[in-house]
C-alpha cells in the first residue's frame, strides 16, 4: 500500500490534535491552521474557524450559524459538509463567526 502526500488531511490531523488538546486543559489557547484557500469561502468564516468547524460538521449533524448575515456562510457550508441548517435552538453545533455581534452570538 502507498500513502500519498495529503496536505489537506495533516492539516485537519493537527486542526484536531490542537482542539484535542485545549479540551484537555481549559483555559489555554490554541491556535489552529487555517483550511486552504477557496475563492468560494464566505468573508465572515474564517479560515481557521472553517478548519474546525469541518472537524465536527457533516452529513450525520445539524448547525446553524449565529451571525447578522448566515445565509452566505450556511450555505457554503453545506455544500462543503452536506450538513443540514437548523433553527439555533434545534442544531447541534452552533458556529459563531468573531464579527458576530454579542446580541447575535
Amino acid at each position: 500500500m502507498m500513502i500519498r502526500e495529503d496536505a489537506g488531511l495533516h492539516r485537519a490531523q493537527r486542526a484536531f490534535r490542537s482542539v484535542l488538546d485545549a479540551f484537555a486543559r481549559p483555559g489555554t489557547v490554541h491556535v489552529v491552521e487555517p483550511a486552504a484557500n477557496s475563492p468560494a469561502r464566505p468573508v465572515a468564516l474564517g479560515a481557521s474557524l472553517e478548519a474546525v468547524v469541518r472537524l465536527f460538521v457533516d452529513q450525520a449533524v445539524t448547525f446553524c450559524v449565529a451571525d447578522a448575515e448566515s445565509d452566505a456562510t450556511a450555505a457554503y457550508l453545506t455544500g462543503e459538509t452536506h450538513a443540514r441548517r437548523f433553527p439555533v435552538r434545534e442544531a447541534d453545533f452552533v458556529v459563531v463567526p468573531a464579527r458576530a455581534d454579542a446580541q447575535t452570538a
